[in-house]
C-alpha cells in the first residue's frame, strides 16, 4: 500500500457494522488502527503497555473505555485516547470511519477505527509513560505478504467462583433453578482462534491481530477487483 488513495479505499470498502447491544455490566470502547507513511509506505503503529497497568506488556492500539462525560461517540473515544497515550497533537490525528465491532472477553465492546497519524517520524510521538512503554511502527506490506500463526483456545464457564478463603460461592445456581445437569458446576464453550504475528521479537495477538488480519482480508479483496 502505497498511497492515502489506497488506504481510503481499503476503508470504504467495508460495510456499515451494527454496534453493540450492552448491558449494565459492560462497557464500550473505542480504539485507532492508526497507520503512519515512512520511507514510501504505510505502516501500523502500535504500543507496548507499560508494566504497571491492566493487561501489562501486551502489544495493541491506542484507545480505552467511552467516557460520556468526553466523548460524544467511540470516535472521540478513539481520538482522545491516541492524543493522550502517543502524545500527538490533536489536528495531526485522523480518524476515519468505523470499520466494526470487536466483543472482548472482558465484557467489552470494541469499536474499530482505522486512522492516519500525520507526523514525519515516530520520534515526534511523545507516549505517555504512565501507559505506554514504547512504540513500535510495522510496514502495512509485511502483513499482507505475511500469515499469522494459528492458535485454539476454549473458553469454560463456570457456576460458581472461589473466594479468597478457598471457599466455593455460588454466582449461578443452575441446580436450584431446575437446568440441566451439565450447568451446575462448570460447561465448556466453543473454541476460539488466536491469531499471533511476530515481529522483531515483539507478540502481535488477540484482538490487536484480528483487526490487522480484517485489514489485510479485505486489502486483498479490493486488490483482486
Amino acid at each position: 500500500m502505497k498511497s492515502l488513495f489506497d488506504l481510503r479505499n481499503l476503508i470504504s470498502a467495508y460495510p456499515g457494522s451494527p454496534g453493540a447491544l450492552l448491558g449494565e455490566d459492560e462497557s464500550a470502547s473505542g480504539v485507532l488502527a492508526p497507520f503512519i507513511r515512512l520511507h514510501g509506505e504505510y505502516h501500523l503503529v502500535f504500543e507496548k503497555r507499560a508494566r504497571h497497568i491492566r493487561q501489562p506488556g501486551e502489544i495493541g492500539f491506542p484507545g480505552g473505555r467511552f467516557d460520556p462525560v468526553s466523548d460524544s461517540t467511540t470516535r472521540d473515544t478513539a481520538r482522545r485516547e491516541t492524543v493522550e497515550e502517543l502524545g500527538v497533537p490533536p489536528a495531526s490525528v485522523t480518524v476515519y470511519r468505523r470499520i466494526g465491532t470487536l466483543v472482548a472477553g472482558s465484557a467489552t465492546a470494541v469499536d474499530v477505527y482505522p486512522g492516519v497519524l500525520r507526523i514525519r517520524s515516530l520520534e515526534s510521538l511523545r507516549p505517555a509513560p504512565s501507559e505506554v512503554d514504547f512504540v513500535f511502527a510495522v510496514p502495512f506490506s509485511y502483513f499482507v505478504r505475511t500469515d499469522p500463526s494459528r492458535y485454539s483456545v476454549r473458553t469454560e464457564m463456570h457456576s460458581y467462583r472461589v473466594d479468597e478463603n478457598g471457599n466455593e460461592v455460588v454466582t449461578f445456581p443452575a441446580k436450584d433453578l431446575g437446568l440441566p445437569a451439565q450447568y451446575h458446576r462448570s460447561w465448556t464453550g466453543r473454541s476460539h482462534e488466536l491469531l499471533v504475528y511476530s515481529w522483531q521479537g515483539q507478540q502481535i495477538w488477540g484482538m490487536t491481530a484480528r483487526v490487522v488480519r480484517s485489514l489485510v482480508e479485505v486489502y486483498r479483496r479490493i486488490g483482486r477487483s
